[in-house]
């Protein structure tokens, strides 16, 4: 028995078993075609019959979306779908054992609940993560790229977490690369072989790394400084085989690298690879509070002690028919956490006016109220750079803006406290402005870069000059176009008018005086100069989209721009994964396998970043 035909041509001829002819019914027709074939008998009505030929091929198509569909794609789609519950939904294996779970499956047509097992689910999860690891390599080929690192352990094992970062489309790019678990002692060099192993699974070059933001804790520090080590050997050893296999091969690459960029450097000495590490700055905000607190630590711990005497159940039960919510202890290392504590404490002072206990007695005075209060008032704009800087699309520049208006807001306080913790953040900063990697970022940036010094502004164009050789290192043909700049007659914009953009403006208008205005660009270092003419951006410029436009205008510029600001702040994105590790890992899959948790959080996690399939 053939297959059913479905097309409504053969309605419109009779077909003739004996001679193997198929007639047309159409009135005053009747031509007899050879064969019994659609295509022919279509043929027909398109020539004699086109109204009806029409009609025929909407109904077909309309017949053809109502087929119900083959058995593989809804099987597949069944697949998909389960283990999308057990990566991106959290839900155990053992889902997939219960009863009531097949019996769900058999419900679905044409599916097969035997098939929807965990070996299937695990397989097809190990595929999915397999491509991608393909798509990342893909992505990254011939890039420099930043890395974000940290270590955090969840029920009693110990978890390494490396994303990736950078720009793409005017966009911040995200890309999970591993949630490695550590079966040893976080010393340097076991993190440094763990990130190596990391990276050779996605085809990811030591000479691609262009940073590392970390914690700065001691270990972090000397894995990258041993990454980099290992880096410059690699590329001595690349430099010995090309030296002794071709010299003049040696000699012609000379010429070549000095004719792409015209950089009239020393290449040896300027093109030879490192690795930056970045302090994260939510860490390095997270110093600055801590040192200022210092001064508050007796009343503090007061605070902590009467947050303890609140969340005894009899003080508890009497907030509760207050309607006063519960105290909150802080943990000493978030500072986020004493200022909730201390806000949560200042809800009490009625509560606690008429206590007599002797805990209580700190707080009998006005003055304790006011020094919490006015510490309250000075770390609420750490609050809103707290928050600022934990977006995606952050640049160095985008927290330099918001690190300096927190700082100009708590200025404008004028408390002792307030006043100490500008003292501190500033002290902080100066250690950011020893980073290369953030003044090279700064120096791209014309809302913030006028606050560099000469000195730092010289520092930062001789590590983006080092970076533009590194990126030609990577890339064998790099295409160069000479512009020119042009200085405008009025530099700063009229339309700024908050407090951080007059700010600026003024010291904007300080460097601006004293810059030699160049009017060509004819190599790297000149138009690194020049570009210190462009005009000053407004504070809410987007930064990316700026460097966007200049693709075609500046190409030499815009892509160290995509290095440099590609570099992460912070390494937010990390603890963000720490957290989803958490929901994978409850007390329902506390055994799973290190690889299969690795294979879950790289769909999971790369699928948060929209990474296509």
């Amino acid at each position: 028995m053939g297959r059913k035909k479905t097309n409504l041509i053969y309605t419109y001829f009779d077909y003739n078993e004996n001679n193997k002819t198929s007639k047309c019914l159409i009135e005053n027709c009747e031509q007899v075609l050879r064969g019994n074939h659609g295509a022919n008998l279509l043929r027909h009505f398109y020539t004699q019959h086109r109204q009806l030929h029409d009609k025929i091929l909407h109904e077909n198509k309309k017949n053809k979306e109502n087929v119900p569909p083959k058995k593989d794609d809804n099987h597949m789609k069944v697949m998909k779908h389960c283990s999308k519950l057990v990566t991106i939904h959290g839900r155990p294996f053992s889902i997939l054992e219960d009863d009531a779970f097949k019996d769900l499956i058999s419900l679905i047509p044409n599916s097969n609940p035997l098939s929807v097992n965990v070996k299937n689910i695990k397989t097809m999860i190990e595929k999915h993560a397999y491509n991608i690891r393909k798509n990342v390599h893909d992505e990254l080929k011939d890039q420099l790229i930043s890395l974000k690192i940290d270590v955090a352990s969840v029920k009693s094992r110990r978890f390494l977490g490396i994303n990736i970062q950078y720009i793409a489309n005017g966009k911040i790019v995200l890309r999970n690369l591993s949630v490695h678990e550590l079966h040893e002692r976080n010393t340097a060099e076991f993190l440094k072989e763990t990130v190596m192993i990391v990276l050779s699974r996605f085809g990811i070059e030591l000479k691609q790394l262009y940073s590392v933001t970390s914690d700065n804790g001691a270990n972090m520090i000397r894995m990258s400084k041993q990454l980099e080590e290992e880096m410059q050997e690699n590329t001595t050893e690349e430099h010995d085989f090309v030296e002794g296999e071709d010299s003049e091969h040696e000699n012609g690459y000379e010429v070549w690298f000095a004719e792409a960029g015209n950089l009239n450097l020393n290449i040896d000495n300027q093109g030879q690879n490192k690795l930056t590490t970045v302090r994260c700055a939510a860490h390095t905000l997270q110093l600055a509070i801590r040192d200022a607190c210092s001064e508050l630590r007796d009343l503090l711990e007061q605070c902590r002690q009467i947050a303890r005497v609140l969340r005894s159940p009899n003080n508890a039960l009497q907030l509760r028919v207050q309607g006063l919510p519960q105290a909150i202890i802080d943990c000493p290392t978030r500072w986020d956490s004493t200022a909730d504590m201390v806000e949560r404490i200042l809800l009490f002072k009625d509560f606690l006016s008429g206590r007599t206990e002797p805990v209580f007695q700190t707080f009998a005075v006005e003055d304790t109220w006011q020094k919490l209060n006015e510490t309250l008032d000075a770390l609420k704009p750490c609050r809103i750079l707290s928050k600022t800087i934990q977006h995606e699309q952050l640049t160095f520049g985008d927290f330099y803006l918001a690190w300096l208006k927190c700082i100009l807001e708590i200025e404008n306080i004028n408390t002792v406290f307030a006043i100490f913790l500008v003292i501190c953040m500033r002290e902080r900063e100066k250690t950011l402005l020893e980073n290369e990697c953030f003044l090279g970022a700064i120096y791209l940036d014309p809302r913030v870069n006028s606050m560099l010094s000469n000195q730092q502004l010289e520092l930062a164009r001789a590590h983006l000059v080092q970076t533009y050789q590194r990126y030609l290192r990577l890339n064998s043909t790099v295409s160069v176009r000479e512009t020119e700049n042009e200085t405008p007659d009025d530099p700063i914009p009229s339309t700024s008018s908050s407090i951080l953009d007059i700010f600026l403006q003024t010291q904007f208008r300080q460097r601006y005086q004293d810059l030699p205005h160049l009017n060509h660009n004819d190599n790297l270092q000149i138009s690194l100069l020049a570009f210190l003419n462009e005009p000053l951006l407004p504070s809410n410029t987007n930064i990316l989209n700026y460097w966007e436009s200049k693709k075609i205008t500046d190409p030499q510029l815009y892509l160290i721009s995509k290095i440099a600001l590609a570099t992460p702040a912070t390494q937010v994105s990390v603890e963000r994964l720490f957290s989803s590790l958490k929901f994978i890992m409850n007390n329902l899959r506390i055994s799973l396998k290190d690889t299969t948790i690795d294979d879950i959080l790289i769909v999971r996690n790369n699928h948060l970043y929209h990474l296509c399939q």
